[in-house]
């Protein structure tokens, strides 16, 4: 499928290499050009289902341009998908709100790396209070104390970035306990 596609070729750390990168770049073309033409299709089709494979179509999309592209671009397409996974959660919370809680937490590490601190620590915050609802409904699950974990641990590297030395140890140690 697409998505293993996209998942093998973002992950192999051979494409990582500086020489490798072009390659790399025009390998995922193929996938942003998927998901594109999934967003013209779904766009203005508002059943659910379509609405979700929408959100999910947009958070690719600016997973991929985050690692070739534009980083603005990147977070406008998140913040699409946002927009659309608040009013799906709305409706079906379960379905919906561990996607919500990923885009927030990646719109934050967007925010922290084009240098937007305050925004990137009020979408970290969010991902944690959804992130935490989820655990408090799943406690056995471990699958979501490590997504807690990780934007507490988010959380704290931005802390420690910008100086907020014990907020980061707070956050850090928040992390820990959890996983």
């Amino acid at each position: 499928s697409i998505d293993d596609y996209y998942t093998g070729v973002s992950e192999d750390l051979l494409l990582e290499q500086p020489g490798l990168r072009e390659l790399r770049t025009s390998l995922l073309a193929r996938p942003l050009e998927f998901y594109r033409r999934l967003e013209e299709e779904l766009d203005g089709d508002p059943h659910p289902e379509a609405q979700a494979a929408l959100a999910r179509a947009y958070s690719k999309i600016a997973e991929i341009t985050a690692d070739v592209g534009s980083k603005n671009k990147a977070l406008r397409s998140h913040q699409q998908a946002i927009e659309l996974l608040e009013r799906l959660a709305v409706e079906d919370p379960v379905a919906h709100r561990p996607q919500l809680a990923r885009s927030y937490n990646l719109v934050g590490v967007l925010q922290r790396v084009t240098g937007d601190h305050d925004a990137a620590l009020a979408s970290y915050r969010k991902a944690i209070e959804i992130r935490e609802l989820l655990a408090t409904s799943r406690p056995d699950s471990s699958r979501i104390r490590d997504d807690v974990a990780e934007s507490y641990n988010n959380l704290g590297n931005l802390q420690r970035d910008i100086g907020r030395e014990s907020e980061a140890v707070l956050s850090y140690q928040h992390a820990i306990q959890i996983r």
